[in-house]
């Protein structure tokens, strides 16, 4: 039986009951248990004290529609990595318009980053439709690219990516994830000489992505995060319902808690 890795950002995952979902305030009227029983949460980045509970960002059918919580792992029934979304993305393509420029670009880009020979999987409104059936996909939806490269990437894969992302049928928003944080590769081909990386502790500024001593130093530097207390549950149609206790203490990051973590 093959081993999972730890849950992971950008991982989806199904609840087994919408109460299982804690928000920190009360949750807004898409919310609601029968849109959860559809739908899985994503994780996103920032670091809680207890490691049983896992930040995620909850999508509805629109792009406004976006809530972050968290989880008790221990509630998790299901999960899908982006690398697992694209393995079986040839049992829901079907149900979509193929002439989408989202789903041609991935069409396109997949032998290229297969080329690559580095894990990549899909992520954001095609991620979640592939996984999900859901017709959120839109002539304008992006492409989100997760490319997994624990060591600098070679001038040859650089190369190749660029060439994929400014010939693709539609954008490509390709990020990188070092396993310390994750950052746009746009940012890095623009040659600034620094990029944005987003870590579990918040982004940094940082010349080497890869770089762990460069990264650490620039996170110490970071003024320490405030606590939350998540405590109200996801409603049902119309009632609030209890939360979980007891209720776990995070701490907060500054980064975005939208479905692209």
């Amino acid at each position: 039986m093959q081993t999972l890795p730890p849950i992971r950002p950008h991982d989806l995952l199904w609840i087994a009951d919408a109460r299982d979902l804690i928000l920190s305030e009360p949750a807004p009227a898409w919310l609601t248990a029968g849109w959860l029983a559809q739908v899985p949460v994503v994780v996103r980045r920032e670091l809680t004290r207890d490691e049983d509970i896992v930040p995620v960002g909850v999508r509805g059918m629109s792009r406004s529609e976006r809530v972050a919580g968290h989880v008790n792992a221990p509630r998790i029934e299901r999960r899908l990595t982006p690398e697992a979304v694209v393995d079986g993305a040839a049992q829901t393509l079907p149900v979509f318009d193929a002439e989408l420029p989202c789903l041609r670009a991935l069409s396109w880009a997949t032998p290229k980053l297969a080329a690559i020979q580095l894990a990549w999987g899909v992520t954001g409104s095609v991620g979640f439709a592939l996984a999900t059936g859901l017709p959120v996909l839109r002539d304008a939806s992006d492409l989100d690219v997760l490319l997994r490269a624990p060591r600098r990437l070679t001038r040859a894969e650089t190369d190749a990516l660029s060439d994929m992302l400014s010939n693709a049928p539609a954008r490509i928003d390709l990020q990188i994830d070092t396993g310390i944080g994750g950052f746009a590769l746009l940012e890095w081909l623009a040659g600034r000489g620094h990029v944005m990386l987003k870590t579990d502790r918040g982004p940094v500024l940082v010349e080497d992505p890869w770089r762990v001593e460069e990264v650490e130093a620039a996170l110490a530097g970071l003024a320490r995060p405030r606590s939350s207390m998540p405590t109200v549950a996801a409603t049902s149609s119309s009632t609030s319902a209890p939360a979980p206790s007891p209720s776990p203490t995070s701490t907060s990051t500054s980064n975005p808690p939208a479905a692209h973590p």
